[in-house]
């Protein structure tokens, strides 16, 4: 699919995950305590933690006359174009049909839900260790093991460097992504905090990236 003598690379293709990804993949002590999405709905990326929402801007029930219309041609759109994706459950084959739509000769994919689970500052350093180890291995059975067009970011639990150190070298290393997503926002210390040097000293020995992703907005004020 090159275009002009290049190829196409897309360096941040979502994807849409289960409402129940970790309950079915979580370790069993963890199952009662799993993220899960607050609707099974497979476009709302929203989900609670142990009950709790996180993530995502909470839309208002309130809207102009203009901003409704708006809002339901938006809405259609998204329906219509991705229509196979939700009948597919936005799976491998789906994924890579809209990459053939875009011309996309192959693509890095980024966590959705996922992205807003890790904002989340678990203060149980095992339970956040399960809950990165379980998206990745989805990740990795769901979209990794299908295609060679796919390049993927996993998570990490920031909480613990030295449990982040080991997770990142189990997806670069054995699970075959190339590096793994870091929320932009979530974490008690700043990305740049010398707590977090083992992290990026791990990344450069591996040859492997690090992505910096904005878009889970809780406690910034824009909950509501």
């Amino acid at each position: 699919m090159v275009k002009n003598g290049f190829k196409v690379l897309d360096s941040d293709m979502h994807v849409h995950e289960p409402w129940d990804l970790w309950l079915n993949y979580i370790d069993p002590e963890f199952r009662d305590r799993a993220p899960v999405g607050t609707s099974k709905d497979p476009m709302d990326m929203n989900t609670a933690v142990e009950g709790r929402p996180v993530g995502f801007v909470t839309e208002s029930n309130v809207r102009s006359h203009q901003e409704e219309q708006a809002h339901r041609i938006v809405e259609k759109d998204k329906a219509e174009t991705m229509s196979e994706g939700v009948a597919r459950g936005f799976d491998a084959v789906s994924q890579l049909h809209a990459m053939e739509t875009e011309g996309l000769d192959a693509a890095v994919l980024l966590p959705t839900r996922g992205l807003a689970v890790a904002g989340v500052e678990f203060n149980d350093i095992r339970f956040a260790s399960a809950v990165a180890r379980a998206y990745n291995d989805w990740f990795h059975a769901y979209y990794l093991k299908k295609s060679p067009l796919f390049q993927g970011l996993g998570l990490i639990p920031l909480q613990e460097p030295a449990e982040a150190v080991k997770e990142l070298r189990r997806i670069v290393e054995k699970l075959g992504f190339c590096g793994a997503m870091l929320a932009s926002t979530g974490h008690t210390g700043h990305l740049g905090s010398k707590e977090y040097w083992p992290i990026y000293e791990e990344a450069h020995r591996l040859g492997c990236c690090l992505a910096i992703h904005g878009g889970a907005h809780e406690g910034l004020g824009m909950d509501y």
